[in-house]
């Protein structure tokens, strides 16, 4: 039946071909075919395929020529062999040769790495055409490869890095002279282009204050002053942040005493980690933290300067008056781990400091990527009350009151130690969680085989058959259900078990009537921020949307299509989780109905942490009295999934609350309220 349908669609579409004659009649060429062995559309590289081209009808010559959309994706020879060259998506075109309006394309995909051919020939010229400079100024080059499909990776060379060093094409001369600087393409050092660059001797700097003759700021100086003083300092460059376009951001050390840079000029004032500078710049802060901005005045001194960290066991590491004398500043100590949870953006875990909770700080403003990523993949490996020490520096953040956060910067920073095989399966139970209770209308819930961070496998046992332990499916009978789940855990041979108590809701057969819809379709449109106006902040505050308006509390909460929501339609609800019960997000209905069901759609905002808990909360008066449903929704997703929840008879009114998670955001979207 399909080769039937194909060879219509082909006689169609011939139609109004011109025809080619055979034994000296006409004959209308009706279209072609192209076949592979088993029908074959996917290859991985270095895979071969026969492909077949029929001209129908198959009376007539059956000469085609063959090509392809895409050569560094797959080549075609001359009958029909397609050879895969690297990863992508190819068309392989039959032409016929007698009439080259008849063609036909067999689609091929490519597994494996994108083909690129080899380099062969490179190019490089300097930023309008600058080839002369003074020291302390940057010339910036360009590398061209050819062929442009080629890799465009380099190697850049210098031939006297005691004149001038160079960086991703930044060349930063060091003293007067000449260098010439090579650059080729990775793993080609035959391929080569060089460019000559001359430096002059630097002109002698002007500055705004005597910095030479101005005497060194004191810590307490640094932190007392008022925004715009003049500070000087000395010190060695401890640490430097990931670099933003031209500017750098480090700490230097002065002994114990610490001070931070912000925005430096990395071209003009080029900053190396562990060498010493006298620093020259003006007082700010940002958040409570104290910060050197618009630095003028930056020499490199001959000095042996050395970071001297401060122990802080038996100081009060949550006190601002106390670790104000440290910001900036290198401390260690000994703490013991109390809560972690770890994303892929920045983040705070606590630890305990002799009895005191100290917030430790992971951010990517101050580390790069790699050791950033190193800092999590070990936090995630360790439990709650695991004892470690670390170095790290004092930052502080303030939305009113200052906070002392110690900022860690390097993995090896913080050391917990030898981490046994039972300790990783401990820390991984306490990682793995699924949902307590399934809803009438949830049919499968997810049973993790792994959990992030270790190389752990996970299998699972059932008590009860409504809920299988291989594929998660559930089977909802006429009476509520509880059933047992035993996870075992596995890693290096060893196993652990945890167990979850797990309610199976009754399944309801009833059809059921949306009496309130809010899916902010209504929503006045967003501000710069991506917030729409109805409700553009946390705040708590009153809003009348939906279908039909009804007036809705949000606390915590906010209406917003900003990048990293998530939403259906034109917005969304953003909602974030607080430490107390009166502060943290609730949606919720002000105007009494007759509620049965509660269903809406939710997911974890942007790259935020996983495991946010939400339930269902409803009154049977006017909201004097509230009742928390057993149905506690864990969100360990980041794509939006649909919940609902039944209630008892007689519900008024209906909230949604986030219940665990400080500070993790979620996207809540086409609530619905049914009877």
């Amino acid at each position: 039946m399909k080769k039937l349908i194909l060879f219509i669609w082909m006689l169609l579409a011939a139609i109004t071909l011109v025809s080619c004659t055979t034994d000296g009649e006409p004959i209308q060429v009706l279209g072609m075919e192209i076949t592979s062995n088993e029908n074959v559309h996917s290859l991985n590289v270095g895979e071969t395929l026969q492909l077949n081209a029929k001209v129908y009808p198959t009376i007539i010559d059956q000469t085609v020529t063959w090509s392809t959309s895409d050569e560094y994706v797959a080549k075609v020879s001359a009958n029909g062999l397609v050879t895969a060259i690297g990863g992508g998506n190819v068309e392989i075109t039959a032409t016929y040769v007698a009439l080259n309006t008849v063609k036909q394309k067999y689609l091929i995909t490519v597994e494996g790495d994108e083909y690129k051919p080899a380099p062969e020939s490179i190019s490089v010229s300097a930023k309008n055409n600058v080839t002369t400079c003074k020291v302390g100024e940057t010339i910036r080059l360009t590398a061209t490869v050819l062929p442009e499909e080629a890799s465009q990776k380099v190697t850049w060379v210098s031939s006297d890095e005691a004149i001038a060093t160079v960086n991703r094409g930044i060349v930063k001369p060091l003293q007067e002279g000449e260098v010439e600087i090579s650059v080729y393409p990775e793993g080609y050092e035959n391929v080569v282009a060089t460019i000559k660059l001359t430096f002059e001797k630097a002109d002698e700097p002007t500055y705004s204050r005597d910095w030479a003759n101005m005497e060194y700021t004191t810590h307490e100086e640094y932190m007392s002053c008022e925004d715009g003083t003049p500070i000087k300092v000395k010190g060695l460059v401890t640490h430097m942040s990931p670099s933003k376009n031209s500017n750098v951001n480090y700490f230097v050390q002065n002994g114990s005493e610490g001070f931070y840079i912000y925005s430096q000029n990395n071209d003009t004032m080029p900053v190396e980690a562990g060498k010493v500078y006298e620093i020259g710049g003006l007082k700010k802060t940002y958040r409570g933290l104290s910060e050197i901005t618009e630095v003028e005045y930056f020499k490199v001194i001959d000095e042996d300067i050395q970071c001297e960290p401060t122990n802080v066991n038996g100081l009060n590491v949550a006190s601002q008056e106390v670790m104000g004398a440290y910001q900036c500043s290198y401390i260690t100590g000994t703490a013991i781990l109390k809560s972690v949870t770890t994303s892929t953006k920045s983040y705070n875990f606590l630890a305990t400091v002799d009895g005191v909770e100290a917030t430790f700080r992971v951010d990517t403003t101050y580390s790069e990527e790699e050791e950033f990523n190193a800092i999590s993949s070990l936090l995630q490996i360790v439990s709650p009350g695991k004892e470690f020490e670390f170095t790290s520096v004092v930052i502080a953040y303030s939305t009113g009151e200052i906070i002392p956060q110690l900022l860690i910067l390097e993995a090896k920073d913080i050391d917990f130690g030898e981490i046994s095989t039972d300790d990783l399966l401990t820390s991984a139970a306490e990682k793995l969680d699924i949902t307590p209770a399934v809803g009438f209308a949830v049919d499968t819930i997810e049973l993790p085989t792994t959990i992030a961070g270790f190389d752990a496998t996970v299998t699972w046992d059932s008590d009860n058959e409504q809920i299988n332990p291989t594929t998660g499916a559930v089977t909802h009978t006429d009476a509520p259900a509880t059933v047992t789940l035993v996870a075992t855990i596995e890693i290096n041979g060893k196993t652990l078990q945890k167990e979850f108590v797990v309610t199976v809701e009754a399944k309801d057969e009833k059809v059921y009537e949306v009496v309130a819809t809010l899916d902010l379709e209504d929503a006045l449109p967003a501000n710069s921020w991506g917030n729409s106006e109805t409700k553009g902040s946390y705040a708590e505050g009153i809003v009348e949307l939906g279908t039909p308006k009804h007036k809705w509390m949000l606390r915590n909460a906010l209406i917003a299509a900003a990048t990293n929501d998530k939403y259906n339609g034109t917005f969304s609800i953003r909602a974030q989780m607080r430490d107390t019960a009166s502060e943290t997000a609730r949606i919720e209905i002000l105007e009494a109905g007759e509620y049965n069901v509660v269903e809406f759609v939710a997911c974890i905002y942007g790259n935020d942490v996983l495991g946010a808990k939400v339930r269902i909360e409803y009154t049977f008066d006017d909201g004097t009295t509230w009742t928390a449903s057993d149905n506690i929704i864990t969100l360990n997703n980041t794509t939006f999934e649909t919940f609902r929840v039944k209630l008892p008879e007689g519900a008024k009114r209906v909230a949604i609350v986030l219940v665990e998670g400080c500070g993790r955001r979620v996207n809540f979207d086409d609530i619905k309220l049914m009877k």
